[in-house]
This record gives C-alpha cells, structure tokens and sequence, in this order.
C-alpha cells in the first residue's frame, strides 16, 4: 500500500497538477499554447522544484521535504517563479486567466509558506484544491469533478503518515478560500477580471 501512496503522490505532487492543470487553462487563453505550454513547464514544472530535486540529490531533504522547517527556501523559489509568470502575462505578453492563474498559485503558494512557519500544511493536498477551484471559477463547473482527486491524494499522504488529518483538511480548505481572494479581490487591484 505504502508504494501505491508513493506513486500517486509523486505523480499529484503540487508542480506536476500545476501543469497538468495548465493544458484547460491554456486551451481558454487568448495566447497561444506555443507560448503558455513551454512557459508554464518552465515556470510551474521545473523552476519551483529545481532546488528541491538538487537538494534531494544530495540528500539534504526528501522529496516531499517533510520537515516543515526545511520548506521556506523551497517555497521562496516557488513564489518567485510564479510571480515571474504573473509580470509575464501581464506586462509582456497581455493574457487575463494566465495572469489569474500564476496569481492564484502564487498567493495559496504564499499562504501555505506562512503557515509553515508555524504548522504543517498537506501542500499536495492544497496542490489540487487550489488550482481545481481556478479552474471552476473561471473555466467552467464541470472541472469540479476533479475535486474528486482530493480523495486519492489525501488518503495517500495519510498513509505515509506525512500529514494528519487536520494538516490535510487544511490544504482542502485554505486553499479554494485563498484562490478565490485571489481571483475576485487581488487580481481586480491589478485592474484584470
């Protein structure tokens, strides 16, 4: 069982739903998908673990960085890339769901680094969450049934006994409530609807 909880969540870790998830969005989007695929596999897919995968190699972490402590550098560069993206999509090449898009990921992102000063919370599970609600809010509902993912993701960062049932009801809750902030108060600031 432990191996089954391994591969799906190597397989839903955050930066992989992230791309995955960006193939709806992009196919929404006004720029092409020659520009917003190989930009979001670079700025979602590798730039926010690229440290991580290092620092694994050497074997200063694992994986899934487990010890709270250790994630704020991880989560820096992750913030720093999806801010990247959202100065991309909004100064250079003008695109209001990508620009929302980097923004969301880039305050549950944010968030999730906060409260792991204090506590832990199931990042894969906020993984899914988060983007999930992108997409319903500004997609369509029928992506809601992806919230379904939640189940297979919760239940195997439990049973590799990486987060408490608390810590991944945290990730369910915070971060839908956080890309909605996202979407309907931070990105109107920045004048995108």
């Amino acid at each position: 069982m432990s191996k089954l909880a391994y591969h799906i969540s190597n397989f839903f870790s955050a930066n992989l739903v992230s791309v995955y998830l960006l193939i709806p969005v992009s196919l929404n989007s006004n720029t092409s998908l020659y520009i917003t695929i190989p930009v979001g596999i670079l700025l979602m897919g590798i730039l926010p673990i690229i440290l991580i995968l290092y620092d694994s190699r050497k074997e200063e972490i694992d994986i899934f960085v487990s010890d709270r402590r250790k994630r704020t550098k991880y989560f820096l560069v992750a913030i720093f890339s999806y801010a990247i993206g959202s100065i991309f999509f909004y100064y250079v090449v003008y695109d209001s769901l990508q620009f929302n898009y980097y923004l969301a990921y880039f305050a549950v992102t944010t968030f999730d680094m906060l409260v792991t000063l204090r506590w832990k919370i199931s990042v894969h599970v906020s993984g899914v969450a988060g983007p999930v609600t992108f997409l319903v809010m500004k997609i369509s509902n029928i992506y809601a049934i992806l919230y379904i993912i939640l189940i297979p993701v919760a239940w195997a960062r439990y049973s590799l006994r990486a987060h408490t049932k608390w810590q991944l009801l945290g990730g369910a809750l915070s971060a839908p409530l956080v890309t909605y902030v996202s979407v309907n108060y931070i990105a109107p600031l920045c004048g995108v609807y």
